[in-house]
């Protein structure tokens, strides 16, 4: 009787496509296995990136600092995404992605370096300080998501290059 029951709900499962999650049909008759991108994960207290620290990477990086992150005007990352969590963020250094950046903190963001991705996403409880360039550039995917802000900025401007197309406003607030 079970065996009857269980016949069913896979028959069903695979006529809605969620018996094998781990493929998705693009077009009919292929399929594409997705595949977890890796990911540096790098973990720590108080982390200061200094001393012109030049960290590149093919895989994506996180960063999740339990204290304050601190980058200094020579220091740099470079991956194909970022993400970052922190209690506030001093970046004097560059973050440049060839896909998403994201920072997140409980406190405030203060940027005096670049920070230069296809979308970015700035989160904080308090406020962001914009001193150096905060640019999303829509050259390599002009249907990008821009740049989406949510805490108070206090100063400074955030960049798109060029102009997105067809799109009203890419600047969340």
């Amino acid at each position: 009787m079970l065996h009857a029951h269980f016949k069913k709900i896979c028959a069903l499962s695979i006529l809605l496509g969620t018996a094998f999650p781990a493929f998705s049909m693009e077009e009919e008759g292929e399929a594409e296995r997705h595949v977890p991108q890796p990911v540096v994960h790098i973990k720590g207290d108080n982390m200061e990136f200094k001393d012109g620290q030049v960290f590149v990477s093919p895989f994506s990086v996180a960063i999740e600092s339990k204290g304050d992150l601190r980058m200094d005007g020579n220091s740099s990352i470079e991956a194909p995404m970022i993400n970052v969590i922190s209690e506030n963020a001093d970046l004097q250094g560059h973050m440049t992605t060839t896909d998403a950046l994201e920072i997140r903190s409980q406190g405030s963001i203060h940027v005096e370096g670049r920070l230069k991705a296809e979308k970015i996403i700035l989160m904080c409880g308090g406020c962001i300080e914009n001193h150096g360039i905060i640019r999303c550039d829509f050259s390599e995917k002009p249907h990008s998501m821009g740049i989406i802000v949510q805490g108070k900025i206090l100063q400074g401007e955030l960049r798109q290059d060029p102009p997105p197309r067809g799109k009203e406003g890419a600047l969340f607030i």
